[in-house]
């Protein structure tokens, strides 16, 4: 059962205003080892990972911060992310402590550069006043006459005007306002404190000389209307124990007893701003046996299984640190500084490889994986028969040429793990990494991963699971007492993703009870 709570309202100003930051070198350490990666070691937002984000992350020597004006706001900034961006939270992972040190060593930054806020005049602020449908329309007629569709566009997902740049000409896009996540925070007061003082360093200018207090309210309740409720997961901190199951819900994705397994929303954050279908993903550990195993479910409105030129299948992985000390998040990459820490373990999961799985066989680009019609599609263990016919042959006569000349198999023959007919069995591959370039499958021998999958009416559900007496060489160990950070990444196939084009979650912590008796099993309900 996870004992995180994934609508945590973020801390109150005056408590994080009475939080002691650490000194200057331990916080230089910290964000060397967290946010360099992304925003640089010196600030300039120039990263190793700074080209694979859009928008680019915050330059703080180079540009105005556009949400977090006040210590206060880059404190709950560090804590919760920003949504519909590269952001995660660091709440549960840092200190309230450490996380001051470093809110204020980024205040020194930008304080420093050519990016230092101007004066600001002390901000209005007023009560909501209760939305009524008067309101919401009279916002609706605000929304267009002050201009405001020209860049978020009639529908909110910011399909306006494109070519925007910013103060230093990095493009950026118009907030999508439909998706019910506005990254200068979720109340209606956040949203008035951005209309009225616009978004510095951004072509969003401040209506608090044009509007009445009366006309901001009824813009809020008209931009809040625009989305539909959400559910929001936590950005990162959670805190996930292990639930008991009946030894078959591992290989039976379709019993109802999957119902009774609790899980707990977790954030997505995508690396690349888009208009989102995927903003959470639930999460649950469960055991049976001897197998631990992770199942996940999430929104995806498409089922994508090929691969293929400019066609790429859907997926998710699980990262676990394999130590208790958390690594930066982009693929545990090694940063300056910093002492050396395990490679990181990888479970990655393709839809592709689950249909091959499912039926036993390989299916190559000659032929295509091909869904019956419907929205509901289930994705067992591999068959018997599996090790028997690994390779699906596209023509009869030419079969025991296509199974033994290299000439027609050139990726197995060089060695490409995917193409590996002995894992055919295996939806999900395990790998290590120690930052970016440096993903490496484990070779076959060890590749003991098992899965399942169902995707049913515009949701995945997806279960990966393996031995835990028996861990190898690379690969994490569920030992009792331990605390082991993780981190999830999924891809959606119909919008082009794959490699480093994804979603990201912030750090949680999957925590192994020290007494398994403590651990009770989840009800099974049997199939009539």
């Amino acid at each position: 059962m996870c004992g995180c709570d994934s609508k945590a309202p973020p801390p109150a100003p005056s408590a994080v205003n009475a939080t002691p930051a650490v000194d200057r070198e331990l916080a230089q350490l910290l964000y060397v080892k967290h946010c360099s990666a992304c925003h640089g070691s010196d600030g300039h937002g120039d990263g190793s990972a700074a080209e694979y984000l859009f928008p680019r992350p915050r330059a703080f020597k180079d540009s105005a911060m556009r949400f977090a004006t006040t210590p206060t706001a880059v404190v709950q900034t560090i804590q919760n992310g920003v949504p519909r961006s590269a952001m995660p939270g660091f709440s549960g992972v840092l200190t309230n402590t450490e996380i001051a040190g470093v809110a204020r060593l980024v205040g020194e930054m930008t304080k420093g550069g050519t990016g230092s806020p101007q004066a600001v005049t002390p901000m209005r602020f007023s009560k909501p006043p209760y939305f009524t449908e008067g309101i919401v329309g009279h916002g609706s007629s605000l929304y267009r006459s002050m201009g405001c569709v020209g860049c978020h566009g009639a529908s909110g997902h910011g399909e306006g005007i494109e070519g925007l740049l910013d103060s230093v000409g990095k493009p950026v896009r118009p907030a999508d306002l439909a998706s019910g996540l506005y990254k200068s925070g979720q109340r209606p007061e956040d949203l008035y404190r951005t209309i009225i003082a616009g978004v510095p360093g951004t072509p969003m200018p401040s209506y608090g000389s044009m509007l009445s207090d009366d006309q901001v309210w009824a813009l809020v309740a008209f931009i809040q209307r625009l989305a539909p409720p959400r559910l929001t997961g936590q950005a990162s901190g959670g805190e996930f124990h292990v639930q008991a199951i009946d030894d078959e819900l591992l290989t039976d994705p379709a019993r109802f007893g999957w119902l009774s397994v609790e899980g707990a929303q977790v954030a997505m954050r995508p690396l690349w701003s888009r208009v989102e279908d995927t903003l959470t993903v639930s999460v649950s550990f469960v055991r049976a046996g001897d197998s631990i195993g992770i199942h996940m479910r999430w929104d995806d409105p498409t089922c994508d299984v090929n691969q293929d030129s400019g066609r790429f299948p859907d997926g998710v992985a699980i990262m676990f640190a394999r130590s208790d000390v958390v690594p930066p998040l982009p693929m545990g990459v090694q940063v300056e500084q910093q002492p050396e820490s395990p490679p990181v373990n990888v479970w990655h999961w393709k839809a592709s490889r689950q249909f091959d799985a499912s039926t036993g066989r390989r299916h190559d680009a000659d032929e295509p994986r091909v869904l019956p019609d419907g929205n509901y599609h289930l994705f067992g263990p591999p068959p018997e028969s599996a090790a028997v016919t690994p390779i699906a042959p596209a023509l009869e006569f030419d079969q025991d040429l296509r199974l033994a000349d290299p000439l027609y198999r050139t990726a197995a023959a060089v060695g490409n793990i995917h193409a590996d007919p002995a894992l055919v069995s295996r939806a999900t591959l395990e790998a290590n990494a120690v930052g970016f370039g440096t993903l490496k499958y484990q070779p076959a021998e060890l590749q003991d991963l098992q899965s399942t999958a169902i995707w049913a009416h515009g949701h995945w559900f997806v279960t990966i699971y393996h031995s835990i007496s028996t861990p190898k060489n690379g690969d994490v160990e569920f030992l009792p007492g331990k605390r082991i950070p993780f981190t999830l990444a999924v891809w959606n196939g119909s919008k082009g993703d794959r490699d480093g084009t994804k979603l990201i979650s912030g750090w949680h912590w999957l925590v192994i009870d020290g007494a398994e008796a403590a651990i009770v099993p989840a009800p099974v309900t049997p199939v009539k």
